[in-house]
């Protein structure tokens, strides 16, 4: 294959994986409109209306903001350093609302906060302008003093936010960005966020980023969600899914299993590290909260569910043990909630009792 010819195909890629953004932020406003989750700044970033999920999909959606947006917070309550500044930095950020939504927490979270987003220029570029065009969004961004760009990859810029186009490959680029065109500081507690990212990238440039960054930011904390177990029946299936997409999970045969995942983020530099499956953030949920979104649809997969949460993992790597928050953290995701038997025994009843009412009314 001729340079040309690599260059088009890496090309289509890139087209491609930024084409699962377009699928996430739908899939993401069909979760919330289906009342699993609060998100006002989602109808910016949809283009046409959220079509109607399944509640399969709808309740992956569902675990996986839980265990991003619990361990966000998780971080900035964390107090390592003399001052109270922390820097979130997500990569492959898409159309995440994150950054927005934190600006709706009744305790100031954002004013101790610079936060980071970074994808394509494509992507970064796009965001931009539906960031401009949202009267919401514009009623966070101008909450903070604006700054002019000093370099072509940053689209937006305040004292409070920062948007970057910037390909993730590229990691001198993005250290010369990080360290002279930003307010980023590499001595603050840092969270480096991750959402079904390095699975898309060649793995060997996934992990040159995962080391690049820690040596930036030594006291940090990398966040990772994606997918994980390609050889069994579910395994197969979500492959072939990705690469219909031609958005082939690059990673997964690399790092396979919590362990591959856990010996990855040590090798490049991080001391502690815990991988935890859906299933395992799922039960950790209270009976409250398992009580309410059984409520939200009805609901008969069982077992797909379950396969789904086994097959996605959240890896929380840490710098160092002075993370207490995240810590505490870890620790209640490893606890299930009490009765955790007796609950699903009840909604299963419930449910089946659902369906025979329903098959009777319609005698």
């Amino acid at each position: 294959m001729s340079s040309k010819e690599e260059q088009a195909v890496t090309q289509s890629n890139s087209c491609s994986v930024q084409g699962t953004n377009d699928h996430s932020i739908l899939s993401k406003h069909a979760m919330c409109k289906a009342g699993y989750s609060y998100d006002p700044f989602l109808q910016s970033f949809t283009l046409k209306s959220a079509p109607r999920r399944s509640p399969l999909i709808n309740r992956g959606y569902y675990i996986r903001d839980q265990a991003v947006q619990i361990s966000l917070h998780s971080f900035l309550k964390e107090s390592t350093s003399d001052s109270a500044a922390k820097q979130i930095i997500s990569l492959g950020a898409g159309f995440d609302t994150s950054f927005f939504k934190l600006s709706t927490q009744s305790n100031d979270t954002l004013s101790t906060v610079y936060y980071v987003e970074v994808d394509f220029p494509e992507v970064a570029e796009r965001k931009r302008m539906l960031i401009e065009r949202s009267d919401l969004c514009r009623s966070v961004i101008d909450t903070a003093e604006r700054f002019t760009p000093t370099h072509s990859c940053v689209k937006l810029a305040t004292s409070q936010y920062c948007l970057l186009g910037i390909d993730l490959a590229d990691v001198s680029l993005l250290a010369e960005v990080f360290s002279s065109h930003t307010k980023l500081a590499m001595e603050l507690p840092t969270l480096l966020l991750s959402e079904c990212v390095m699975t898309y990238m060649e793995p060997a440039l996934s992990s040159q980023l995962i080391q690049h960054l820690h040596s930036l930011f030594p006291c940090s904390v990398f966040i990772t969600y994606e997918q994980v177990v390609p050889g069994d029946s579910f395994g197969l299936f979500m492959q072939s899914h990705f690469t219909k997409l031609n958005s082939s999970l690059r990673g997964i045969n690399t790092y396979p299993t919590k362990q591959a995942q856990r010996e990855r983020y040590l090798a490049t530099g991080y001391n502690k590290v815990d991988v935890l499956t859906m299933k395992e953030v799922y039960d950790s949920l209270s009976l409250a909260e398992k009580n309410r979104i059984w409520k939200l649809e009805l609901f008969d997969e069982f077992e797909e569910w379950n396969l789904k949460c086994y097959h996605y993992v959240l890896v929380l790597a840490r710098s160092d043990a002075s993370f207490t928050h995240l810590e505490l953290l870890i620790d209640s995701f490893l606890q299930s909630s009490p009765c955790e038997l007796f609950f699903h025994l009840y909604n299963i009843i419930m449910c089946l009792l659902g369906v025979v009412i329903s098959f009777l009314i319609l005698l």
